[in-house]
């Protein structure tokens, strides 16, 4: 597999946890380690984004934000409910597809069944 094909398996993988989980909060609150985590707010911009890098792969995601409502605001919140969500990958999608399977073993079957 060339670097393209491996970043395309990887950005294929990012997809199906959408499709699997319904969303992509599980993958980055309970599944990513922290300690590889960079985060990045832009209160003007009402936008976050948050980088895992692991050794041989990252994800990249980035939320675009309503301006915060009165309850938002009463809650101490900076952003409102989640606009837009891209999310990104980079790297060694096979080694990712390993970290899956180790991780997410929902998310590998349902990939291991498609093929």
């Amino acid at each position: 597999m060339n670097k393209k094909q491996k970043i395309e398996l990887g950005q294929k993988l990012v997809d199906l946890i959408y499709e699997v989980d319904g969303h992509i909060d599980n993958f980055l609150e309970e599944r990513l380690d922290r300690n590889v985590k960079e985060e990045n707010e832009s209160v003007e911009d009402l936008t976050t984004e948050y980088t895992f890098k692991y050794p041989t792969w990252s994800v990249r995601i980035l939320r675009n934000h309503y301006p915060p409502d009165e309850n938002d605001i009463s809650e101490g919140l900076e952003f409102g409910l989640i606009k837009h969500e891209q999310v990104d990958f980079d790297g060694d999608g096979e080694d990712f597809k390993e970290w899956l399977k180790e991780n997410m073993s929902e998310v590998y079957e349902s990939y291991e069944s498609a093929e």
